[in-house]
């Protein structure tokens, strides 16, 4: 009609044209932040859940790494150990050849 390009219409008729066109904006662009709201709220629940999940890891990689230390101390003191035992076998060892060598000594 040729009221929609403002022909032959009154000025009230096209101040309602123009305010019905911004409703229709309007409309048109709550819905949009209706729907980025929406996404914001999904992005958000999922940030705190990878979140969630990734504090979770960070325990466990901090318990292992705790563990990790437990058993380093423990081979450390293990070996310590080990070597003392050495040291003392080897000293029996010399111990008895030299109670055989006094032993043949004092026979012959």
């Amino acid at each position: 009609s040729l009221s929609s390009f403002g022909i032959g219409a009154s000025p009230q008729q096209l101040r309602r044209e123009e305010l019905l066109k911004g409703n229709v904006q309007l409309e048109s662009m709550k819905s949009r932040m209706d729907e980025t709201r929406r996404l914001l709220e999904d992005s958000e629940s999922i940030g705190a859940s990878v979140l969630g999940n990734l504090q979770g890891q960070r325990d466990k990689m901090q318990k292992t790494r705790d563990g990790l230390h437990t058993i380093d101390d423990d081979l450390d003191s293990s070996a310590k150990k080990l070597g003392a035992m050495k040291c003392r076998a080897h000293t029996q060892r010399i111990m008895c050849y030299s109670m055989g060598i006094s032993l043949v000594l004092t026979i012959f």
